[in-house]
């Protein structure tokens, strides 16, 4: 129960802090992602995603590279704007 804790003894990911700015965490939010939404479940006979209602078709790989691509491109444009805006001192 994490309600009985500090909030600073909570492991980053679980206060949503940091992002992806460790690969560890990225590679397990793309794993757990790929294996929700991309991947087909024999049991399931689709993806848990699908199965759970979550989404309504199950997402191809390509989809979730580009997905992958877009959030890192503004994530990148959003520090480059930062950077500027502090630079020019606002």
């Amino acid at each position: 129960m994490y309600s009985s804790r500090k909030s600073s003894s909570l492991p980053l990911d679980m206060n949503f802090k940091g992002g992806c700015e460790n690969p560890n965490v990225a590679a397990v939010a793309l794993h757990f992602g790929i294996y929700n939404f991309v991947r087909v479940h024999k049991t399931l006979g689709t993806t848990p995603a699908v199965a759970a209602g979550v989404e309504w078709e199950t997402w191809s790989l390509e989809r979730v590279v580009e997905m992958t691509e877009a959030f890192m491109r503004r994530k990148e444009d959003a520090k480059f704007e930062e950077a500027f805006a502090e630079a020019l001192g606002e």
